[in-house]
């Protein structure tokens, strides 16, 4: 779509990893009412989401803490500050059509600001801070918030060792967890 066409990118993860699965999984499913995406980033995965997973009133929640943490970026404030700017420049229609509610916060904060209906997402999508320990509690609040029969997606599964301390769990440590 348009959005996506005019937005701007600094990586493409998305389109390289996720996007395929994306249309094999989830196109299936939808159109979807509503969607919860934590991990944001740039907003591409937000805005083919919107484009082709969801319905055109759809709501949209996205949750990101646009500063720099400990595993990512950590002594980089400009590159984060220029994450965010891409995100609120690339997500702009979105908010501006009011169907996007942007949080700017740490996950387990966000969580408490938002209102709604405690069941009130049809999709979720995990993305976070790719830390086993943030997935599994990112996994539990948003399934306390999953409709009946909403569907779950957990990204960063393909994470490997050498990215992380061998002692700490994986990703794909805690989905099997839960």
């Amino acid at each position: 779509g348009a959005a996506l066409m005019e937005s701007e990118w600094r990586t493409s993860w998305f389109t390289k990893r996720a996007l395929p699965l994306w249309e094999k999984h989830l196109v299936p499913l939808g159109p979807f009412s509503s969607y919860l995406e934590v991990g944001v980033s740039e907003g591409q995965s937000m805005l083919w989401a919107a484009e082709y997973l969801l319905k055109p009133d759809a709501k949209i929640v996205g949750i990101d803490w646009y500063r720099p943490s400990r595993q990512k970026f950590a002594s980089n404030v400009e590159f984060v500050g220029d994450v965010k700017t891409r995100a609120l420049r690339n997500l702009k229609p979105l908010m501006d059509s009011g169907r996007l509610r942007l949080l700017d916060n740490d996950s387990r904060t966000a969580w408490s600001q938002l209102t709604i209906d405690r069941r009130g997402f049809a999709l979720v999508y995990i993305d976070g801070s790719h830390r086993a320990c943030d997935a599994i509690v990112d996994m539990c609040l948003a399934w306390e918030m999953l409709e009946p029969l909403g569907v779950m997606c957990v990204d960063d599964l393909h994470l490997n060792s050498e990215r992380r301390r061998s002692a700490e769990p994986k990703v794909a440590e805690a989905v099997a967890a839960f």
